[in-house]
């Protein structure tokens, strides 16, 4: 009686001890002691609020836990945030690139919305805003304290409204005033394919949309039927979009099945690897990549892999470093939010986000030339270069990094 009565007792105890155990290892923190002291601390702050704060009929409680989502949210990283019902709603219609009415790619950084990339032919690329540049006014207002959705909704308006914003430059100290007319952003992927020389072929690749492979695969099979001895693929300013378009460019140079890109995250769920889809291209000829600061997520994806495999050789400078991966969590309430989930790696294992990819041939490029390339780029060739000099005050610049990639697909072509 007594030896059953203790292997009762044990049972009894060793039964618990077991369930908790299993759904600490199921549930992790969720069961943590520390995770129930700070969960009652809150809810505890929560009803001191309610009941003792002067102005506590004045309190919305579910906008002040909005608040401290958010405030949690954004101390993680610059790409996790709290989205109430509406921005849940009208992020869903939104790609991974934002079209703004000024049409910039943009992102949290440093306390601020900083531009990654303006698009090509923007209004907001043809005012001279560069990478890195961050937004600190809008039509006047100050957007210090502002959540990151807050001054993208202001930049946006309908197509052909004007905005006034200003722009804080980090390279140059200076705060520079601008002023466009939005408009609605339809940008082509492949702006420019041909030949620089003869044998030497150029695609420029300025986003990466749902199109964007087959542009390609038309432009390369005609570069190819000319005699394609060396290809200059320019992804300069391109600030990235859809991830299956830069795994497909990219596997275009892997055997199939060989992994592109991959990733990593806390969950085993977000451990995901990206294999080329079709047989490797025939053709050994060389590649060099053109990147700069402004080339960022799929574009740094793109440079990045086809610079592990030895494919390519990069030329320019180091890329922006956009390589995580957010996912969305929808709450009970119609709210969500997004948590950064994962991060991207090149095959070799190289980490793209917060590092960017360095290049194997660097050339600095200054905001100055930036710039006149851009305009020039836009217009030169349609005004031709008297009436472009009347008209812009400059004489077209040379491309440097341009000019070294050249240098380094002819060494390549003779070795």
């Amino acid at each position: 009686m007594r030896r059953g009565l203790i292997i009762y007792l044990t049972v009894a105890v060793l039964i618990p001890i077991a369930v908790v155990t299993l759904l600490g290892e199921i549930f992790g923190g969720w069961f943590s002691i520390g995770y129930r002291k700070e969960s009652r601390q809150f809810q505890e702050t929560l009803r001191l609020v309610t009941d003792h704060y002067v102005y506590a009929d004045k309190v919305d409680s579910s906008e002040l836990t909005g608040n401290a989502i958010d405030t949690l949210l954004r101390s993680l990283d610059e790409n996790s945030e709290y989205l109430p019902h509406s921005d849940a709603e009208e992020f869903e219609i939104e790609t991974e690139q934002r079209y703004g009415g000024i049409g910039v790619q943009v992102e949290w950084a440093d306390d601020r919305v900083t531009i990654v990339s303006p698009f090509a032919g923007s209004p907001g690329e043809l005012a001279g805003i560069l990478p890195g540049d961050q937004i600190v006014r809008v039509e006047g207002q100050s957007v210090e304290g502002m959540r990151y959705r807050e001054v993208v909704e202001l930049l946006r308006g309908p197509s052909g409204s004007n905005i006034k914003f200003s722009v804080f430059r980090p390279s140059t100290k200076a705060v520079l005033d601008m002023e466009v007319i939005r408009r609605l952003i339809k940008v082509d992927s492949v702006r420019e394919v041909g030949m620089i020389e003869p044998g030497i072929g150029y695609i420029q690749i300025t986003q990466f949309g749902t199109k964007t492979y087959n542009e390609f695969v038309l432009a390369l099979n005609k570069l190819e039927k000319d005699n394609l001895r060396g290809l200059i693929l320019d992804l300069r300013n391109n600030p990235g979009g859809v991830l299956s378009a830069a795994v497909d460019i990219a596997g275009e140079y892997f055997g199939k099945g060989e992994t592109v890109v991959y990733t990593k995250g806390k969950d085993e769920s977000q451990d995901k690897t990206y294999p080329a889809s079709t047989p490797a291209r025939k053709g050994e000829y060389p590649i060099v990549v053109l990147v700069n600061e402004g080339s960022a997520s799929a574009s740094e994806i793109v440079a990045g892999a086809l610079q592990d495999i030895g494919r390519a050789k990069l030329v320019g400078t180091k890329t922006f470093g956009k390589g995580s991966v957010q996912t969305i969590f929808q709450y009970r309430s119609g709210d969500a939010m997004r948590l950064t989930t994962a991060m991207f790696f090149t095959p070799s294992g190289r980490v793209i986000h917060k590092q960017g990819i360095e290049p194997d041939v660097v050339v600095p490029q200054t905001e100055e030339e930036l710039n006149k390339l851009v305009v020039q780029r836009r217009y030169l060739e349609s005004l031709g270069e008297e009436a472009f000099l009347e008209k812009y005050g400059f004489e077209p610049v040379p491309d440097k990094q341009l000019d070294v990639a050249l240098e380094v697909v002819r060494n390549r072509m003779v070795l």
